[in-house]
Parts: structure tokens; sequence; C-alpha cells
């Protein structure tokens, strides 16, 4: 990570986010999805997706991309990300 990423994610780390890990978000279709760790502020909404393979994949931004739309449509503001453990990088949506 660079040292601008390291800031970022001890940010989220701080305390200052309401945390919920694997929160279920339910569609009016009755569809499911449960992203990693959403950190709520304000009106505010960070979500974090965690991926441990060596393999940056299309269909995981295109699967952070749709959490975030849910959650816009709930009426927050809401920023993504990806951290790749394993690579020790991150990706925004």
């Amino acid at each position: 990570l660079t040292d601008k990423q390291l800031e970022q994610v001890k940010e989220w780390f701080s305390g200052k986010y309401k945390v919920l890990n694997e929160a279920e978000i339910i569609t009016p279709q009755g569809t499911s999805y449960r992203p990693d760790r959403l950190m709520i502020k304000d009106q505010e909404v960070i979500v974090v997706d965690y991926k441990f393979g060596q393999q940056k994949e299309a269909k995981y931004k295109r699967q952070l991309g749709n959490y975030l739309l849910l959650i816009r449509k709930m009426g927050y503001n809401a920023t993504g990300y990806i951290l790749y453990a394993t690579l020790g990088e991150i990706e925004s949506a």
C-alpha cells in the first residue's frame, strides 16, 4: 500500500464510523447482498470488499458497483473500495 492508502485504511479503523460487517442489503425483489464492510457517518457510506486472491477480476468491480447503486438508492452518498489483502492494493470503484 502507498502511504496515502495506509492513511485511508487507518481512517477506516479510527472509530469515527459506525461499522457493519457483512450487513445484509435486501432489495424490494427479495434479493440479498452482503458487502464485507460498511462504514457509516451521517449520510456517507464507505463500502469495502475484501479479496484475498492474486487476481483482479472485472466481476469484483461490478459487484462493488452494485452495492454502491443499492446504497445510493437508499439515499446515501456512497464510495467503494476493493482491498486486495494478499496483493496489498486498494482499488476504488
